[in-house]
């Protein structure tokens, strides 16, 4: 399950970006985040993992939103852009495999709110 080392990277990340802040942080409040749909992360497993992998950092009780991300794709054959239905990803216009993916592979974060 590689969405408990993904937590506590990301833990581990914003942790260390909180210490740079002139003013010091003790909790994260809230992790709003971006799952797409091609980012190899699935939602339920990382929101299951992130108490364990919080326990005991300023993320500790710290509540995560999502954004769930489709994917869209850009056509090299015909140019549409469109949103195939994963993990399909060939153009709904014209069935060209050969497409672009604009968007639906990443994991981010949006932003966060501490205290």
């Amino acid at each position: 399950m590689h969405e408990l080392s993904l937590a506590e990277s990301m833990i581990e990340q914003l942790t260390e970006a909180l210490q740079k802040e002139a003013t010091p942080v003790t909790r994260i409040e809230t992790i709003s985040l971006e799952i797409g749909a091609m980012s190899g992360v699935e939602k339920d497993a990382f929101e299951f993992v992130f108490p364990f992998a919080a326990e005991g950092t300023v993320a500790e009780g710290a509540t995560l939103t999502f954004k769930e991300v489709d994917v869209k794709v850009k056509c090299g054959q015909c140019g549409v852009i469109s949103s195939p239905e994963f993990p399909f990803v060939s153009c709904v216009s014209c069935g060209s495999a050969l497409t672009d993916i604009l968007q639906g592979k990443d994991f981010k974060v949006l932003q966060m709110e501490v205290s």
